[in-house]
């Protein structure tokens, strides 16, 4: 009996690992799809510039003013390490494009994390399951 109960101890311990890492993950997730529809928001805004000076620039909560965008060809790009260089519009959104397809392939990780930890939490959990039902008998 105490070395049934010891084992059901250690299921019922992974079962709470297992829970934190899926939970992990799908923050992860949460936090990947909210940056690629923040980059496609970038890429669509870019996009409808196309030649147009005045602009509904967007500030948040659903509020607008109006700017003057003096050069609408040319867009500002963070490259990383805080650094920033002028590309023409279409190469913004070429780079946009790279970043939104890595963000995606980095969510399909995450996804297929979710997925496997999943399964083994739930195998696990039948594993201490039929340890209480024999306990029970």
């Amino acid at each position: 009996m105490g070395n049934q109960n010891e084992e059901l101890q250690k299921y019922l311990n992974m079962l709470e690992l297992y829970k934190g890492e899926i939970e992990y993950f799908e923050e992860q997730s949460t936090i990947l799809q909210s940056a690629i529809i923040d980059y496609n928001k970038a890429k669509l805004t870019i996009q409808g510039l196309s030649g147009k000076k005045n602009i509904l620039l967007p500030i948040g909560g659903g509020s607008y003013i109006n700017a003057y965008v003096e050069n609408p060809l040319k867009i500002l790009v963070d490259v990383g390490a805080d650094i920033i260089i002028e590309k023409k519009s279409e190469d913004a959104v070429e780079k946009i494009n790279d970043k939104i397809e890595d963000l995606k392939k980095q969510q399909e990780h995450v996804f297929s994390m979710i997925s496997r930890l999943t399964r083994e939490y739930d195998e696990l959990s039948k594993k201490a399951e039929k340890l209480i039902r024999e306990s029970i008998k």
